[in-house]
């Protein structure tokens, strides 16, 4: 989907939609002129009850709400921040088929190849993916590096080094967050415009998958939230675990948002963290 679409507006005359549907999921549904905002792979309208405001550019919604704290009669919606959500998906799929500008890679500190996804990436790619990866004189936990993708479909595969699990004492979450980043900085760097993840750090690492989705998420929203030099994100995610923990983490984040404007763009994933 491309980037820097106009966001439609929504009629406040019209009467708010309320599904009966678990909360915890998006609801399929269109704004009033017939078009839909996607999300990842879900259908999302700024007039569900849940989205707290509307969209960008539309006027005060004076009304009332049945459920979803959306508002009280007589009292105008203020609005709130919109995450770049429809930049991100998550995907049932192999991260080495995948037809992106990058991929990422969750290395190991030698950059020397493994098991797991980066097994299969250095298998996918070929011999000189290791030794253009040898060359590189490794990298720290939490730091990223990147190389050629050889036989790959993707240009690029950045190296990111995730933290090892030690239940949240050794500043697993920052060192999670930073390699996300610093992931992205080098796809910018790169002109890579389409960037693929895996689930990093969730395998031998241990990292739990749910607090990693929430993580990974916010950190990869914050950064699209301030430039647009990159088009998509995806999550590669074959496993049903991992697939189904980044799911719920990117309906939730999607559910709770509203409109975003350059001037209140978050400068971290803390800042979505905490509201």
């Amino acid at each position: 989907m491309g980037v820097g679409t106009a966001p439609a507006t929504t009629n406040c005359s019209a009467p708010l939609r309320v599904p009966e549907r678990n909360q915890e999921r998006l609801v399929p549904a269109r704004d009033d002129d017939g078009s839909d905002r996607r999300i990842g792979r879900f259908l999302f309208s700024m007039t569900d009850p849940r989205a707290d405001a509307p969209l960008r550019g539309s006027p005060p919604c004076r009304g009332s709400a049945t459920r979803g704290g959306l508002g009280v009669s007589g009292r105008s919606m203020t609005a709130k921040r919109e995450l770049p959500m429809h930049r991100i998906s998550i995907e049932a799929a192999d991260i080495t088929t995948l037809t992106v500008d990058a991929i990422v890679n969750a290395a190991n500190q030698a950059l020397c190849g493994g098991g797991g996804v980066d097994g299969a990436i250095h298998r996918a790619a070929g011999p000189e993916l290791l030794e253009e990866c040898r060359r590189l004189g490794g990298c720290d936990t939490g730091d990223a590096k990147i190389t050629g993708a050889y036989r790959l479909p993707a240009r690029f595969v950045i190296h990111a080094v995730g933290p090892v699990w030690y239940g949240g004492h050794k500043n697993e979450r920052e060192l999670l967050r930073s390699c996300h980043r610093r992931s992205l900085e080098l796809a910018v760097e790169n002109g890579a415009r389409s960037i693929a993840f895996p689930a990093i750090s969730c395998g031998a690492y241990r990292f739990p998958v749910s607090e990693a989705a929430k993580l990974a998420l916010a950190e990869v929203a914050a950064f699209l939230s301030t430039t647009k030099e990159v088009s998509s994100v995806s999550f590669a995610c074959p496993d049903r675990t991992a697939y189904a923990a980044f799911q719920k983490e990117l309906g939730r984040l999607a559910a709770r948002t509203g409109p975003l404007t350059s001037k209140n763009a978050p400068r971290s994933a803390d800042t979505w963290e905490r509201q």
